[in-house]
């Protein structure tokens, strides 16, 4: 295959482009995409400008603009948004061999699709967007290590450390956050019980209260490292490298979650659509929508419980 597009979902929270890059791998990998070019939200090229097999990406602002955006070469497109009624149009308009795409709402259009299924918003998100591809290969390979291998299409060197990535941030708001007091009591019973344990504290532009804190908090003996304003394969790698990830419902987390690492998540509601469950991962909630009220003591126990587990990494 020549050139792939790829329409992606209009999305730009960096969690929600973290999840693409396991079906953008896939078109890249086993439809042997010599080109790939992606179309999507705006304020994104820093994102996928450093992903060094996709060729080509554009910011187009409506539907035409987006037709212009598509090679006249183009073999293959997929579309990613089950909102957009003109995507299965495109294969027509553009003369492009084969189309696949999550359902739209219309059953008329989704027709025109070759291929299509529908956006299972039950589903972890990056699970939802394979299953096109999916469908249209018949791959039996298991989805998860897909997710995996292609997270590890960054990893830049691979040294398995005694560290825990701390996420205590989240951008969807206040409502979203645990509190570094509690993830600062968390850390020091961790050292307590391991004591060879290390902290990678992963932080965004807007969590300099948090740093505050843990600066004024930690000793200078504490065995901590902010990790900040890393480019996208340094912070996987240092995520792969680690042994556990304990994080707010934020971005960061889906690169632990892709890469099926054990993983605790703090929702304040249950949110499958941004949870990948499995033998390594829970998601935990509280009773009553208010994030604080999940226990200290409950995070505690499920660290080390995975943190004693034998934590081969999936597939291997």
């Amino acid at each position: 295959m020549d050139t792939a597009v790829v329409l992606l979902r209009s999305r730009s929270f960096f969690g929600a482009n973290i999840v693409n890059i396991p079906a953008l791998f896939f078109i890249k990998k086993y439809l042997k995409a010599k080109e790939l070019h992606v179309l999507s939200d705006k304020n994104l090229t820093y994102f996928y400008k450093q992903i060094a097999w996709i060729e080509g990406h554009a910011e187009p602002k409506n539907f035409w603009q987006t037709l212009r955006n598509i090679p006249n070469n183009t073999d293959f497109i997929y579309s990613m948004r089950p909102s957009m009624d003109g995507a299965p149009f495109i294969k027509y308009l553009k003369g492009i061999p084969l189309s696949v795409g999550l359902s739209v709402r219309s059953a008329y259009l989704n027709r025109l699709f070759d291929h299509h299924t529908p956006c299972d918003t039950e589903q972890y998100r990056a699970l939802t967007h394979l299953q096109p591809l999916l469908h249209l290969l018949a791959i039996d390979t298991s989805p998860l290590l897909l997710l995996r291998e292609a997270m590890l299409s960054f990893v830049q060197d691979t040294k398995p450390s005694n560290s825990i990535c701390i996420m205590p941030g989240a951008g969807g708001g206040e409502h979203k956050k645990w509190g570094i007091e509690k993830y600062w009591t968390v850390m020091q019973q961790l050292y307590l019980d391991f004591p060879h344990m290390s902290f990678q504290i992963i932080l965004g532009p807007n969590e300099k209260q948090e740093k505050q804190f843990l600066l004024e908090h930690a000793p200078a003996s504490f065995p901590m490292h902010f990790q900040e304003n890393l480019s996208l394969p340094a912070l996987i790698t240092i995520v792969e490298n680690s042994r556990l990830t304990i994080s707010n419902d934020c971005g960061p987390s889906h690169i632990s979650q892709c890469l099926i690492k054990p993983f605790i998540g703090l929702y304040y509601q249950s949110n499958p659509e941004w949870f990948l469950p499995h033998s390594h991962s829970q998601m935990l909630c509280p009773p009553d929508l208010n994030i604080q009220n999940i226990p200290i003591e409950l995070v505690i126990k499920i660290s080390r419980d995975l943190l004693n587990k034998n934590n081969t990494p999936y597939g291997k």
